[in-house]
């Protein structure tokens, strides 16, 4: 039960950046959202929009910040087992 409490809140925020990114993933909602308030003009050649880059910033935070919990939490757990 000890090591549940020590590691309840790093896997909880491992959850919550899996929920974003998988979010993030279906449709560039960031990047809408951030359009309505700074709008970009769209090059008429390009396939993606001016605002999808958004979204892959936050992506790659997401992922950055999952990593370092995950990280935080075997560091955790091979304290707790040594012990």
């Amino acid at each position: 039960m000890n090591l549940l409490k020590k590691t309840y809140g790093l896997i909880l925020g491992i959850i919550a950046c899996l929920i974003v990114l998988r979010v993030d993933d279906t449709n560039l909602f960031f990047g809408k959202f951030i359009n309505r308030f700074y709008s970009c003009n769209d090059c008429l050649g390009c396939s993606f929009p001016c605002y999808g880059i958004y979204d892959i910033y936050l992506a790659v935070f997401v992922v950055v910040v999952a990593i370092v919990l995950a990280a935080i939490l075997i560091f955790k757990l091979i304290k707790f087992f040594r012990r």
